[in-house]
């Protein structure tokens, strides 16, 4: 991974990471509400990304582990990466499980903490029904953005009485761009031209908040900690990690 870097810095060739989901207009909606503190103090996170597939219908790549195959280097490298991305955090501990029924590393649980405190725990899987979604718990409210769904969830203590409600949040343009989009085309999925469009202007000398390989190299640290986790069957730190207190 040293090596990598060191030979993108001494090219001076542009170099986007293709963690697409950065530009999806609810998650950068998510993103804006959780660094304006809406939520608080983010303590505990949920999330799960399965992309059902037969073995019979993955592409051969995607069955082995040394191909790039496996759901911890394919599904949860966006979702770590979304992690670091949605707190400005770093991964400090991960213990993991991987299991492998059809093909290499079809299923893993993996609970991380960031250097910040906040835990999270996720599910990826490729033997499990379609879904992609984060839920936040902060002190004062809980956020929930699902890829598959039009609108995030802000959920806030009622004014009166116990329970909490749904409060109001407007779309910004570019979520709003996206609904009409949808009208049309409701399986649309924006983040990939809008990911596109921004390497696009990187190359053209935008200087644009994209993911560099830091970002994939950040993201790789944490997936051979799972693995490594896995086979150890016991929590691993990640290099550097600190955690308060």
């Amino acid at each position: 991974m040293d090596a990598c870097l060191d030979e993108v810095s001494r090219s001076g060739v542009p170099l986007v990471l293709g963690f697409n989901r950065r530009f999806h207009p609810l998650y950068e909606q998510a993103r804006r509400l959780i660094q304006e503190g809406r939520l608080g103090e983010v303590r505990a996170i949920q999330t799960t990304f399965c992309e059902p597939a037969a073995p019979d219908a993955m592409s051969e790549w995607k069955r082995h582990r040394e191909t790039g195959g496996g759901v911890v280097l394919d599904l949860a490298s966006h979702h770590i990466d979304l992690l670091r991305w949605f707190l400005s955090d770093e991964v400090a501990t991960v213990e993991a499980s991987i299991n492998s029924e059809l093909t290499d590393h079809d299923s893993a649980r993996l609970e991380l903490t960031m250097r910040g405190g906040a835990h999270v725990q996720s599910w990826f899987s490729c033997r499990t029904a379609l879904s992609d979604w984060f839920e936040f718990a902060g002190e004062r409210a809980t956020l929930r953005v699902d890829r598959h769904r039009p609108r995030i969830s802000l959920r806030v203590p009622r004014r009166l009485g116990y329970g909490v409600r749904t409060a109001r949040i407007l779309p910004p343009a570019a979520v709003a761009a996206w609904w009409l989009r949808r009208a049309v085309r409701p399986s649309k999925e924006p983040s990939y031209s809008r990911a596109l469009a921004a390497f696009v202007g990187v190359l053209n000398g935008e200087a644009l908040p994209v993911p560099g390989v830091i970002d994939g190299m950040r993201a790789l640290e944490v997936v051979e900690a799972a693995e490594e986790s896995a086979r150890r069957a016991t929590p691993v730190d990640l290099p550097g990690s600190r955690l308060p207190g």
